[in-house]
């Protein structure tokens, strides 16, 4: 099956949930040897993947209360030895494959990209206490962005998206104007020629960018005013 919310444009299979799989138990060898770990604990990041967003797609749909869903999520995090960053990325992703399964709901065959921004935004700021409990840090913030990207260069449909999933989760308080502009200034720095897709995410974000790093400057006027 398709992992959830990673599978090609068509709806039908777009909004398609993962079979769960149970978390697999590393076997030693005769000798104490584990020579399968390496490869196991890849397939262990796989089978957190297909589980977390197998349960999210799930319990988002259900509308269930943020506190439950954390406790399902902790619950694999613990049983695959997974970080709360990894936690961050696999929420990020639910979200986004929910609005999109929303924005297919009411539409026949490709949902229209204002319908799944709409959506968007409303699942962002549905979700964003469910985030924050993941994302408590400026280090964190940085992670989740970054996933947002690696989540960007999965799905196409997200990629002039990227902007106001950004913007969504600025104006939720789930990232600040530090980690959005210290990622820009980051990106701005590495040769973008054989990375298509980061400047293409970076121009998108151009307007916004621009309106943070105004705001951060207006704020640096104000202090030196009260100074």
């Amino acid at each position: 099956g398709y992992v959830h919310g990673l599978a090609p444009m068509g709806c039908s299979h777009a909004c398609a949930r993962p079979v769960a799989q149970p978390p697999v138990e590393h076997e030693l060898s005769d000798d104490g040897d584990d020579d399968d770990a390496g490869d196991e604990d890849d397939a262990g990041g796989d089978a957190f993947d297909l589980n977390a967003l197998d349960i999210l797609g799930g319990m988002l749909e259900d509308g269930n209360a943020v506190d439950n869903i954390v406790l399902e999520v902790n619950a694999l995090k613990f049983a695959y030895n997974r970080t709360v960053t990894d936690c961050a990325a696999v929420s990020i992703r639910a979200i986004l494959a929910h609005a999109r399964e929303l924005a297919c709901a009411s539409a026949t065959d490709e949902p229209a990209r204002k319908a799944v921004l709409q959506q968007l935004k409303k699942a962002i700021t549905r979700w964003a206490p469910l985030l924050a409990r993941y994302v408590t840090s400026d280090a964190d913030q940085r992670e989740l962005i970054h996933s947002i990207e690696d989540i960007a260069e999965a799905l196409p449909w997200t990629v002039d998206l990227f902007q106001y999933i950004l913007q969504a989760l600025y104006d939720e308080d789930v990232l600040g104007e530090e980690a959005i502009l210290a990622w820009a200034d980051d990106a701005e720095l590495i040769p973008t020629a054989g990375n298509s897709g980061r400047a293409a995410r970076l121009k998108a974000c151009a307007q916004f960018l621009t309106w943070l790093r105004e705001a951060e400057e207006d704020e640096d006027e104000d202090e030196s005013d009260n100074d």
